[in-house]
Formats: C-alpha cells, sequence, structure tokens
C-alpha cells in the first residue's frame, strides 16, 4: 500500500511512504471514522487504483465503496503529489478530477503519456465539467473514459474493471506480438500471417525480399506479392512440402521463392502463415553450373590452363567446384604439371577471396623463422625488430594464400598453422591480440600425403583439416593430346607465332614420356626459340649419354670422397645444362629443392 495507516493516542492519521510525510487533511479519517484495520489490509492486493480528487466527499465515497473490492487504493488531492508518488509506485489506473488546486487533470495526463513506463496506464476522469468540449479536451489528453460528477459507485467499479480487462488484453496482445517478432527477426526466411489472404503481420526478412516496408504491407492481399499461378501452386502445394513460386518485388523485379504453408496461432486468432526464402542466387547459380559444366565439356583452355583431353576437363569440373566453395583445396600432381596455375585458375574464378593472391614455397621457410614468416612480428618482439612486419597471413587477408610443397612442413610447423585452420586466428610474434585470419589456404605437393600420415611425416589431423578439396592434376605423358594446344599457347605468349616446329619434332614430342611435364616441355621449346634445335632427348638422357665427358675424378680418393666428387661435377653439369634454373635442375636430378640446396651449401660455388 502507499497509504500507512498510524493509531497514536486514539487518533489516526496517515503516513505516506512515498512521500514521506505525515497528513491529516490528505485523507482524514477524524471525518470518516476510525478504519479497521482488517479492511485496510484486504486492500493490499495486485491492482493498485490511484484516485485524485482535492473533494474530500468524493474520496470518501469512492474509498468506502472500493475498500473491499481488493485494491490497493492510493490518493492525492493536487497534480504535485501525483507524480511524487509516480517517483516510488505506478499504478494500474487512475481516477483523475480535472478541476485540481496546482495542476488541472488534463496537463496531468498529458505529463503522464509522455513518459513511455506510464503511458499505457488508463485515465479515467472525473468531473462536474459537462461541456462537450471538455471531454473532448479528456481523450486528446490520454483519457480513456470519461465521467462526470455526480456519479454512480458501481459504474465506476464497472469502468474500472473494464479498463483493466481491456489493459490486461493489450498487454497479452503486445506480449504476443514481442514474441512473434522476436522468433520472427531471428530467422532469414520471410514470415508472412494472413487472414483468409489479408496481410496480419510480417517480419523483416519478408519486408527484404517483397522490397515493401512493412505499413504498405499490412491488409495488403498476398497474391499482390507473387505471379498469377501462385494460388494455384499453393492450393496444391502439402504445407510440409516447399513449392517454388515467382514473387513480383515492388519495383517490379522476378525472384524465385520457395514457400512452406502452415498454420499459426495469432492474437486468439487460428491464421495462414507463409514461410518465404528466396532462392533466386541459388537457382542462378544451379544454372550458372549448368551452363558452365556444359562449356567445360567443349572447352579447351580454363583460365590459362590448356587442354581439351578428357582427365583435363574433369580437371577443369574439379577446379570450378573449388572456385564455387570457401574450403581449403589442396592439389596434387607431379612436379612441372602446373599446381601453382590451378590455384591461381581458382583464385580468379571465386566470389569471396579476391584480394589477394600470395604463394609460399613451403621448402624454404626454416624452421626458426616459420612464425615470424607467416605470422609476423610486433615491433620489440626481438632484437632487430624495429618495426612491425606483416607476415604471409596479413598479406594475403581477404585472398588466398597458397602453400606449395606443403609436404616440406615439419610437423612442428603444421601443428602452429592447424590453428590457423581451425580457430580462424593468429598472434603476431611479440603480439598479445590474436588476429583474425580472413584467408583461405590452397596447398599443393607432389608427394602422397596420405602416404606421409602413415609414415607419420604428417599429422593426421593436419592433413584432414586440410584436405577438404582435393584436385589432382594429371601428368603430361598421360595427355599427350594436349600436347599441340600447349605447344601452341606458348608461342603465342611468347610472340612466336611465326616460328614453326617440324612435325617430326612434335611426333617426337608425342612419343617421349615428359618426366618433367609441362615444365619441362616450355623449356624445350624456350630452347627451340633460342636456338632452332629441337632435340627432346630429355636432360637426364642427354646427361647419362654425356656421363664420358666429365672430366674423370683423381686416383688415390677414397669411395666416399670420390662419389662426391662426381656428384659435385655432375650437379654442375646439370645446372648448366638449365642455364641456371634450380628448380628445374633439382627436377632432373629426382630431388627436391631443398635437397639441392643443401647440396650447393655443402659443395660451396659450383
Amino acid at each position: 500500500m502507499s497509504m500507512l495507516v498510524a493509531i497514536c493516542c486514539g487518533k489516526s492519521f496517515f503516513y505516506c511512504r512515498y512521500c514521506h510525510e505525515k497528513t491529516e487533511n490528505f485523507f482524514d479519517f477524524r471525518k470518516f471514522g476510525s478504519p479497521d484495520i482488517s479492511e485496510i489490509m484486504r486492500t493490499n492486493k495486485k491492482i493498485t487504483v490511484l484516485i485524485v480528487d482535492d473533494e474530500m466527499t468524493g474520496l470518501r465515497l469512492l474509498f468506502e465503496h472500493f475498500k473491499g473490492s481488493g485494491f490497493k487504493i492510493l490518493v492525492a488531492e493536487n497534480g504535485q503529489r501525483v507524480f511524487k508518488i509516480f517517483e516510488r509506485v505506478i499504478p494500474d489506473i487512475i481516477l483523475l478530477d480535472v478541476m485540481l488546486p496546482d495542476i488541472d487533470g488534463f496537463e496531468i495526463c498529458c505529463r503522464l503519456k509522455k513518459k513511455p513506463d506510464v503511458k499505457d496506464i488508463p485515465v479515467i476522469f472525473m468531473t462536474g465539467l459537462t461541456d462537450p468540449i471538455d471531454k473532448l479536451k479528456g481523450f486528446e489528453a490520454g483519457g480513456a473514459d470519461y465521467i462526470t460528477k455526480p456519479f454512480d459507485c458501481e459504474e465506476v467499479l464497472a469502468r474500472i474493471q473494464l479498463h483493466l480487462n481491456l489493459s490486461k488484453l493489450r498487454q497479452e496482445l503486445q506480449h504476443e506480438r514481442d514474441r512473434f517478432r522476436a522468433l520472427a527477426q531471428a530467422t532469414s526466411e520471410g514470415i508472412v500471417i494472413h487472414d483468409r489472404g489479408m496481410i496480419a503481420e510480417v517480419n523483416p526478412a519478408a519486408e527484404s525480399i517483397s522490397g515493401y516496408p512493412r505499413e504498405e504491407l499490412m491488409g495488403r492481399n498476398i497474391s499482390e506479392l507473387f505471379a498469377k499461378e501462385f494460388c494455384r501452386t499453393l492450393a496444391e502445394t502439402n504445407g510440409n512440402k516447399p513449392c517454388e513460386v515467382r514473387g513480383i518485388r515492388k519495383d517490379g523485379n522476378v525472384s524465385v521463392l520457395e514457400i512452406r504453408t502452415g498454420t499459426v496461432r495469432y492474437q486468439d486468432q487460428s491464421l495462414k502463415m507463409l514461410a518465404i526464402r528466396d532462392i533466386t542466387r541459388k537457382k542462378f547459380l544451379e544454372h550458372e553450373n549448368f551452363t558452365l559444366r556444359k562449356s567445360l565439356s567443349r572447352s579447351e583452355r580454363l583460365g590459362e590452363m590448356i587442354g581439351k583431353s578428357a582427365v583435363m576437363k574433369k580437371v577443369y569440373e574439379n577446379l570450378a567446384l573449388a572456385a564455387a566453395s570457401d574450403e581449403t583445396v589442396v592439389i596434387c600432381g607431379e612436379t612441372g604439371t602446373g599446381k601453382e596455375l590451378a590455384a591461381r585458375t581458382v583464385f580468379q574464378m571465386s566470389a569471396n577471396y579476391t584480394k589477394a593472391f600470395v604463394a609460399v614455397n613451403c621448402a624454404a621457410v626454416l624452421d626458426s623463422l616459420f612464425e615470424s614468416q607467416f605470422f609476423g612480428y610486433c615491433k620489440g618482439a626481438f632484437t632487430g625488430a624495429v618495426r612491425d612486419m606483416p607476415g604471409f597471413l596479413d598479406q594475403s587477408q581477404g585472398g588466398v594464400l597458397f602453400l606449395d610443397e606443403i609436404a616440406e612442413l615439419k610437423p612442428e610447423m603444421q601443428a602452429k598453422l592447424l590453428r590457423v585452420l581451425q580457430d580462424r586466428d593468429y598472434t603476431p610474434v611479440g603480439g598479445v591480440v590474436s588476429r583474425v585470419a580472413d584467408v583461405r589456404i590452397i596447398a599443393a605437393s607432389n608427394k602422397d600425403l596420405r602416404k606421409m600420415v602413415h609414415e607419420g611425416k604428417m599429422r593426421e589431423d593436419f592433413f584432414h583439416r586440410l584436405n577438404v578439396i582435393t584436385v589432382e592434376i594429371p601428368p603430361l605423358r598421360s595427355r599427350k593430346e594436349d600436347i599441340p594446344l600447349l605447344i601452341e599457347q606458348f608461342l603465342t605468349i611468347n610472340g612466336s607465332t611465326l616460328r614453326i616446329i617440324p612435325d617430326q619434332a612434335i611426333a617426337r614430342f608425342q612419343q617421349y614420356n615428359w618426366p618433367g611435364n609441362v615444365r619441362e616441355l616450355f623449356n624445350v621449346l624456350r630452347r627451340f626459340l633460342a636456338t632452332g634445335e629441337t632435340d627432346i632427348g630429355g636432360y637426364p638422357t642427354a646427361a647419362r649419354s654425356e656421363l664420358s665427358e666429365i672430366n674423370p675424378v683423381q686416383d688415390h680418393l677414397t669411395l666416399s670422397r670420390a662419389v662426391e666428387e662426381f656428384e659435385r661435377r655432375y650437379i654442375a653439369r646439370v645446372i648448366s645444362q638449365c642455364q641456371g634454373q634450380k628448380k628445374q635442375a633439382a627436377d632432373i636430378l629426382g630431388v627436391d629443392r631443398k635437397t639441392l640446396y643443401n647440396k650447393l651449401n655443402k659443395y660451396g660455388k659450383i
């Protein structure tokens, strides 16, 4: 209760705990007689009624009539006390006199209606003003009802109960609306509730799909949002099975929609509901994919990749599928088959991760520098770190990080990179704040990664996290019908279309197995453009035929020393034939580049 009854020295008075002051004229029981405490306590119920009137006769009449109705009764004789009471308690309904000594009832109502937390409290005006203009002022101020004095207490009680019930219904409806909107906004599907075709409620997703704002959708017939066949399709549709219809947006554009129907309890009514998904882009991609597959079946190239053989058309399809996804990709194939070119093709065809393509040769990454090269480092992280240095992950943000020769990473390095693949974050050396790895990983290897897992050379968890999409690039010997196209492409790129390779040479090209694959073919073509020679005995064969020309090692050497000396001279000969191209020389020697570099460091200048 807002009023506590105190009985002191046989004298009764009220103490207002909201105004913190004792008052006798606020509600003078000396005029009404001493109250029964049990009757006052019976008013301590959930419903609180605030009566505002400066006439004691009216207050007494209402109090006597309401004291057994189970209401909390708060009273105030002027506007100031009303606002003091509202600082501590919020009543459920207000009986408000218009003619008050300080602020008139209309002004009090206007002020209350401007406060969000009390604006929905019903206000019933009680006044002797009977002019219709005064009644209009009351309703304009926000009053819910208007009772003229003298009034009948039973009528007042009936009005109170009516407006309390209406207020309760409004709250329940608002709660239901809030619950519906919370659920509806949590889904990306458009939700449309309709009553026999007339739209009763929509969620923001339905506004976005249709292009109409909510106020323009409310009351509109749902048939206006769809093509003519909608009603027939909807009638034939089982609620559990989605149907596809054409939607007509506000701007006139046509979209493809997937619709499910159902029934929902809304505002105490059983209404129909449509759950709508915009699948326009999905349909477009399906059509585009179908068109792409058809074009790939007839195509001789994909990006910069060349070939019309059946195995290459399969490669094109796999690359197209990889480009349509954002998952990690492993490209496998022998040395020289064009794995990096395939990775760049995926990058160029992708809709996402298009900002950068950063290629990293994993064989050249030293153990001690792995973290600083991949994750970067902060100024002061170690001696010589005079400024922040971005790593490979920083450089490839929003793009592709291509990890060539991924098999060369040691298990310790794999574990560090695994966290990036799993958690999509990393921390620079010397840093304390993690960064998001908004990067797509494409890896390449000329080794059997599964075999490496079985041999313990690659972590199994790293392999499975990396090997989401696999693309196998075939060796040149399995697609020799593509050699003429590759020759034509090479000559075109190098501006040498007038140079003609003899038919006999091309025939020999197609008989040769090309252990160095496309890279070896292009090197032979470079030699042809430089010297006019088309000798394709192969570097390994040529080298073997010329072993006798290598100066013999000196006498009286141990076997191991003689082998090292021969190895040094042979490596020097192959590098010379490859014009200093270390990767090409490694391919011919049958070792990886890291092994070749180790040999060169061992023997010094060759």
